[in-house]
């Protein structure tokens, strides 16, 4: 072992627990009613913030139905690819809560609320991912964000329509994961375990987008096409593990310097930033469209309009998964009953006639 990695063990070590001041109070978990049931009596002997992950979304269809949803390269025919290797929306979550609950135990926050907001940060997306939210920002004419309907799903959807009841705190750091192509700004007012979280998001799918799209994946992509890309990943290592450690490491030694979760000013954080804004230039080569183009999704949406009645289509459509949305675009004659296999099916009796959007969060208590 070197010098230099004698020092950075000795400074790990030393900030073990540094932000345990700033942990979120399991006291000041609040929920939107009292549940007088046998769940709500558990969160007399565990914290609130477990149940929230173990009790509510860990069960919820919302975050099975993840499993059947584009990560960034779509199991399904959209491109033709079986290899079950290629993360699903459902297997990238397990990825962020492993990272997020590892950042919050160095940083002594409560690993518990950084777990459940990892379980929950993407249950509001839809088919296809981002080509999904895209179409449907075209459709309705209306800015369709998933962090927006993540907090719509379980506040309104879940549990036949009553909701998951969960933790403002959980709630906030779903609605607050998502930057998109903007800064790695950490949010004010919110939680450091939702921080957490966002970071952990990022490292998370950026690195293992990276192997899925060019190592996992036969679009034709290769790495040497990007040298810029390439070089600027050799930087961080040879392999996805080593690379996601020395990004969690260099963000848990800048928040014991900051006070406070950062990963912005260091050289791993703005070689990462620098990684990330090169890989949304690759996505776009990436999101196939439908095997007839957009025609097919419009299709099955106006399906959806004509068929279910006292709901918002791209409601529906939403919470439908990749492979139903094949094969309504599979039928030739699409008819009323064909609702009826649909994961949606038992869902939408539920909340028809209720008004519910997409884009309002609604997180007044």
């Amino acid at each position: 072992m070197t010098t230099e990695e004698r020092s950075q063990l000795y400074l790990s070590y030393r900030n073990l627990g540094c932000l345990r001041h700033l942990r979120a109070r399991q006291s000041d978990a609040s929920r939107r009613f009292f549940e007088d049931t046998f769940e709500g009596w558990l969160c007399y002997s565990r914290s609130p913030f477990a149940i929230d992950a173990d009790q509510k979304l860990l069960p919820s269809k919302a975050v099975c139905r993840l499993e059947d949803k584009t990560q960034v390269v779509t199991r399904s025919r959209f491109t033709e690819h079986p290899n079950r290797h290629i993360r699903s929306r459902r297997r990238h979550t397990s990825d962020v809560d492993n990272i997020a609950t590892m950042i919050a135990g160095y940083l002594g926050l409560d690993d518990s609320l950084a777990r459940a907001i990892a379980i929950g940060h993407d249950m509001g997306h839809v088919p296809f991912g981002y080509l999904g939210e895209t179409f449907l920002t075209q459709m309705t004419g209306r800015e369709f964000r998933h962090e927006v309907f993540g907090v719509i799903v379980a506040q309104r959807i879940e549990r036949s329509g009553a909701g998951l009841n969960l933790t403002k705190q959980v709630l906030e750091g779903i609605l607050h994961h998502s930057r998109g192509l903007g800064d790695l700004k950490i949010k004010l007012g919110i939680s450091e375990e939702a921080n957490a979280v966002m970071y952990a998001d990022k490292i998370a799918y950026v690195f293992s987008d990276i192997n899925d799209l060019f190592f996992a994946s036969r679009f034709g992509l290769r790495l040497k096409s990007f040298p810029l890309l390439e070089n600027r990943l050799g930087w961080f290592g040879e392999m996805q593990r080593v690379r996601v450690r020395k990004c969690v490491e260099a963000l848990c030694l800048e928040s014991a310097e900051k006070g406070h979760v950062s990963f912005a000013e260091s050289e791993t954080a703005e070689r990462f930033a620098e990684l990330k804004k090169l890989m949304y230039e690759v996505y776009p080569l990436a999101n196939y469209s439908p095997p007839h183009g957009d025609d097919d999704l419009v299709r099955v949406y106006e399906y959806l309009e004509k068929t279910v009645e006292g709901v918002n289509p791209a409601v529906a459509f939403a919470l439908l998964c990749d492979s139903e949305v094949i094969s309504l675009i599979d039928k030739k004659v699409l008819k009323a009953e064909d609702i009826d296999d649909l994961t949606i099916a038992k869902i939408i009796p539920r909340i028809q006639g209720r008004g519910i959007g997409f884009s309002d969060p609604d997180l007044n208590w």
